[in-house]
């Protein structure tokens, strides 16, 4: 649980406007590698959220061309599974802002 939390906050820290969202998705992997889970990720870091619950744009993801611009909204929601163990996926909706990313949830305090 530990690893997933950081990976998303270190990934969340990562946004700011200009950034490649393919950079950030990387931060968010380095973290779950530097505590040996890289076996268990098995699906994209996030997506747009808009008229639809998952809008391509923008896409999460380490192949993604998408730049983060302010006004953007989109989950961050780093996972890692094991078989038949289940697994953990923390996510908190951000929006995107000039100054970087702006929490619209957010699970840390949601757990005071």
């Amino acid at each position: 649980m530990e690893a997933v939390l950081e990976s998303e906050t270190t990934a969340i820290s990562a946004i700011k406007p200009g950034v490649r969202a393919s950079e950030v998705a990387e931060v968010s992997i380095e973290v779950i590698c530097r505590h040996g889970l890289s076996n268990y990720l098995v699906h994209r870091l996030g997506h747009g959220i808009g008229v639809g619950i998952h809008e391509p744009i923008p896409a999460l993801h380490v192949e993604s061309k998408d730049i983060l611009l302010p006004g953007m909204v989109h989950s961050v929601e780093p996972g890692i599974y094991g078989p038949r163990i289940g697994g953990v996926r923390i996510e908190d909706d951000i929006l995107d802002t000039r100054k970087g990313a702006e929490y619209l949830s957010d699970y840390l305090r949601l757990q005071e």
